[in-house]
């Protein structure tokens, strides 16, 4: 099952980051296709989008990505872990994000038709 936050990149953390910022030997995310250059290009409308939605709730893009997982099915739940208990708090932060109904579809349609790369565990067409 793909990771709630696509393995960091829902975070809005490594925007600016491709690939090539992570040491192959000890970071995962250096393989993952969601952090190529041209990946990052692809997904840039897609993060402006999610950045402004979670700035409207004065929530962090975590908290956004965390909310709209919980607000689609009230018998989800996302297990997170971190090495940094501030990570831990931020994301604890997304079940206090209360999305409409309106907002959910909003979210769901900018990710059916705006561009996005594959992710680790998922392929886009």
């Amino acid at each position: 099952m793909p990771h709630p936050l696509a393995n960091g990149l829902l975070s809005g953390a490594y925007e600016k980051a491709t690939n090539k910022n992570f040491e192959a030997v000890v970071d995962y995310r250096s393989r993952m296709p969601q952090f190529t250059p041209e990946a990052m290009k692809k997904n840039e409308e897609l993060m402006a989008f999610l950045q402004k939605t979670a700035e409207e709730h004065s929530a962090t893009m975590s908290q956004l990505s965390l909310a709209w997982m919980l607000g689609k099915h009230s018998w989800l739940t996302a297990i997170l872990s971190s090495r940094k208990l501030e990570r831990i708090v931020e994301n604890a932060g997304g079940a206090v994000v209360k999305l409409s109904a309106e907002e959910i579809k909003a979210i769901d349609e900018a990710l059916d038709k705006l561009p996005k790369s594959d992710i680790f565990g998922v392929k886009n067409n």
